[in-house]
């Protein structure tokens, strides 16, 4: 892992009044900032490569919970690592056997990884996580559907709409519902209403679902489902009027 020392180029006459501010600050000031910047940075180096090795070792363990444990400890290094400086090198390091951990037999691995993922908001992974919500484990798609949340995947809308609707874990229901809310588009409406119906059995998921529609529509109606319906029918009246009589051909 390398690590640089970055300076900036401040324009002109930034330099300029640094110089000036400069002289007005105590003998040896600049050259102790230096060395505190320079204290940082080997700081962070240190924290990043720390038991690099046992980490390495365990992500190639045989053993699941190892492997679990080695992906939860890169992505706490990485979370603690961007409160100060690091570099996108140093950060796609990192990144790589997370991502690699997606393919894990393990679903606890599988399951860690795409938790991490979405907790140090590794976007780019999106299109890589998305498919975990057809996973045959309830731990995958819970974590799937968070890290979809915390990462604002809206593309995913319709499909995490079908968790709340179909998926057989009612954890992953609520989760389901807790993100339409968080997402705040009408179009997760419909998903919603379903989760606060007698069709759903569990009163946890109901209640998210409740809280999710009030989230997207700024309204707080009785957890009554005509009434929300009755709502959406209007939002739709609304939308589908033409804003402006077309103007005959001339």
């Amino acid at each position: 892992m390398i690590f640089r020392l970055r300076i900036s180029n401040a324009p002109k006459e930034t330099r300029e009044a640094q110089v000036g501010e400069d002289a007005a600050k105590p003998t040896g000031y600049n050259s102790t900032m230096l060395s505190c910047r320079i204290t940082q940075r080997i700081l962070i180096a240190l924290l990043l490569i720390a038991g690099c090795s046992s980490v390495s070792e365990k992500l190639e363990s045989g053993k699941y919970r190892e492997r679990r444990e080695a992906i939860l400890t890169l992505a706490a290094r990485l979370q603690e690592a961007e409160e100060g400086e690091i570099t996108p090198q140093e950060r796609e390091e990192i990144l790589r056997p997370l991502r690699a951990a997606l393919g894990d037999s393990s679903p606890m691995v599988r399951s860690a990884a795409i938790s991490s993922l979405g907790s140090v908001k590794d976007h780019v992974s999106i299109p890589r996580i998305a498919p975990f919500l057809q996973d045959g484990s309830w731990d995958v798609r819970l974590s799937t559907t968070q890290a979809l949340r915390v990462l604002g995947a809206k593309e995913h809308l319709p499909a995490i709409g079908e968790i709340l609707r179909n998926d057989s874990k009612a954890h992953c229901r609520r989760e389901a519902a807790r993100a339409l809310g968080a997402f705040g588009l009408v179009e997760g409406v419909d998903a919603c209403l379903d989760g606060i119906s007698e069709r759903e059995p569990d009163q946890n998921v109901r209640y998210a679902a409740w809280m999710a529609l009030q989230s997207i529509s700024g309204k707080k109606l009785p957890f009554r489902r005509s009434e929300w319906e009755a709502w959406r029918d209007e939002q739709r009246a609304v939308n589908e009027e033409p804003s402006e009589q077309e103007a005959p051909p001339q």
